[in-house]
């Protein structure tokens, strides 16, 4: 796969970061204003660190099964701030003012050590279900004043210790 380190992808009418095929790295990066998503990893087994997007129109990170996302800030997305395939690993992420939720992880997927906050609907949303879900912290969502809670329930995930009043 490709790498792109260290890179500003800022007001670009479609995508930021737009990847096809897999196993691509996007580290220390910044997506800022885009169109459309701004780290769109479209192939299985991206590696997504320490990169910051905020203000794009669609989501601040998007990718794919197997993923890991480690250490991002995505904020104000009109979408979700991070939405991780099946299986991936989300770690240490800052997810907050998304008009969506913070984040949004695929089936079977490991969430810990993660903050959300401020988002329109659910801060962490376990729709999929079977997931790790351990060591995060989610407050004050549901900012939309729906029927939406800090980290959605779900029967079929383990559940470590969060806090999401």
């Amino acid at each position: 796969g490709h790498r792109v380190i260290n890179i500003r992808a800022n007001g670009n009418y479609t995508h930021g970061i737009y990847l096809a095929g897999i196993s691509h790295i996007v580290k220390d990066c910044s997506a800022n204003n885009n169109s459309m998503t701004g780290i769109f990893a479209a192939g299985n087994g991206a590696i997504i660190i320490g990169n910051a997007v905020r203000d794009n129109l669609n989501y601040g990170i998007y990718t794919l099964s197997g993923s890991t996302i480690i250490d991002n800030n995505a904020y104000s997305n009109r979408q979700d701030g991070i939405h991780a395939g099946a299986y991936s690993i989300i770690d240490r992420n800052t997810a907050y003012n998304n008009s969506y939720s913070g984040i949004y992880p695929g089936i079977g997927s490991t969430i810990t050590g993660n903050t959300a906050s401020g988002n329109w609907r659910y801060g962490i949303d376990l729709y999929y279900g079977t997931s790790l879900v351990d060591r995060n912290t989610a407050v004050d969502n549901n900012r939309s004043a729906g029927a939406y809670t800090n980290i959605r329930a779900c029967a079929s995930c383990t559940m470590g210790l969060n806090h999401a009043p």
